[in-house]
């Protein structure tokens, strides 16, 4: 029994040293990749900047904590060479991501002020369609009569109804004549008052 626990002790363990071997030997491949990456580019005469602010940022990155303690002096050396360059790369990004957000926000508020617009068109149209139906069943309720003037000049109808004192609502190209001699709605009134 003493056997089988110190076994599976020993076993445990074993295996627990082997996953840190094989982490160290990760991070070293690792760090090997980026040095050699870093080495090829330094060697190059056409290296820009772009490229090393490229991979300025995959290095400082805080998920690679390793390669950043493995090369950080090398780097903060080399990126004052490029810091120039690189600031004004990171803020021609910057303006891009600006431009980009502010004509998101400007669509937003133009497609808000369109749906609003839509909206009250709407809202208009079906005050108007109402009263259109209102009209037309007060007509067919033998309330209103229709005197058509069409092809008739405007001012021929104002002088005509004026002549005969009628009191009227324009209706498209119809005139729509109060059979009570009154005006009923306010529509009605206040087209007749501009008429007088």
């Amino acid at each position: 029994m003493f056997y089988n626990s110190f076994s599976s002790y020993y076993s445990i363990s074993r295996r627990r040293r082997q996953r840190e071997r094989e982490e160290e030997m990760r991070e070293k491949r690792k760090r090997e990749q980026i040095e050699n990456e870093i080495a090829s580019i330094g060697d190059r005469a056409d290296i820009n900047a772009e490229e090393f602010a490229m991979l300025w940022r995959l290095i400082i990155d805080k998920k690679h904590s390793v390669i950043n303690d493995a090369f950080k002096d090398l780097l903060l050396q080399a990126k004052l060479i490029f810091s120039a360059e690189i600031g004004e790369i990171l803020a021609e990004q910057q303006r891009q991501k600006f431009a980009a957000e502010q004509w998101a926000i400007q669509r937003a508020k133009e497609e808000v002020r369109r749906k609003a617009k839509r909206e009250r068109l709407d809202y208009i149209s079906e005050k108007i369609q109402k009263r259109r139906q209102e009209l037309l069943e007060e007509i067919r309720n033998k309330k209103y009569k229709i005197l058509d003037f069409r092809g008739t000049k405007l001012r021929d109808v104002r002088e005509l109804l004026e002549s005969q004192h009628l009191k009227t609502s324009f209706f498209g190209h119809l005139v729509v004549k109060n059979v009570n001699d009154m005006p009923t709605s306010k529509i009605v009134r206040k087209r007749y008052e501009k008429y007088q």
